[in-house]
């Protein structure tokens, strides 16, 4: 089970509306460890606070092992399936498909965009099991080896389908305890 805090805000200066504004950190205590997942910012819109709601219950159900926040899908894998079923390249600025979220965390994100139509996408992993599988396909995909890409997402697949089972379960479990 996790658990979602915001901890105290920080200022800073918001370029996009060229003022100072309040950032609030919001981290998931998960095996009592924090990771950091976003910040809130003050003078954020209701559609970016909506876009930060869906990302924090993606977060839940997935038991804290990932988030999106973009792309067209919700899934990693479902993308991934779509990648190689289409022959499609991932292409990242300098080949950082995998990279630190922040210096000192231990999640990383997954992001990117597709080579032959634009679609971007960006998911936060913070299991490193996770992490590792979808490496695999992926550099089974950069190396266009479009069978062993298949053959192994069909293995990730079946070992994570149970993102959103596994969420129902929890929160069945919560309504009995209390």
């Amino acid at each position: 089970m996790i658990k979602i805090i915001e901890k105290e805000p920080y200022k800073s200066y918001d370029r996009w509306n060229e003022r100072d504004c309040l950032m609030y950190p919001v981290f998931m205590i998960k095996d009592g460890k924090e990771y950091f997942v976003l910040n809130r910012r003050e003078t954020n819109l209701d559609y970016n606070n909506k876009e930060n709601q869906r990302r924090l219950e993606k977060l839940n159900q997935t038991n804290g092992k990932y988030t999106v926040f973009y792309g067209d899908f919700e899934n990693p894998f479902e993308m991934l399936k779509d990648i190689i079923k289409k022959m499609d390249l991932i292409i990242t600025n300098n080949d950082r498909t995998f990279e630190k979220a922040m210096p000192n965390e231990d999640s990383i994100d997954f992001h990117g965009n597709r080579q032959n139509y634009s679609s971007a996408f960006m998911y936060r992993i913070f299991d490193k099991e996770l992490e590792n599988d979808l490496k695999e396909v992926v550099n089974f995909i950069n190396g266009k080896e479009w069978d062993k890409a298949e053959m192994e997402l069909q293995e990730k697949m079946e070992k994570y389908k149970n993102f959103q089972m596994e969420n129902e379960e929890l929160e069945a479990n919560e309504e009995i305890e209390q």
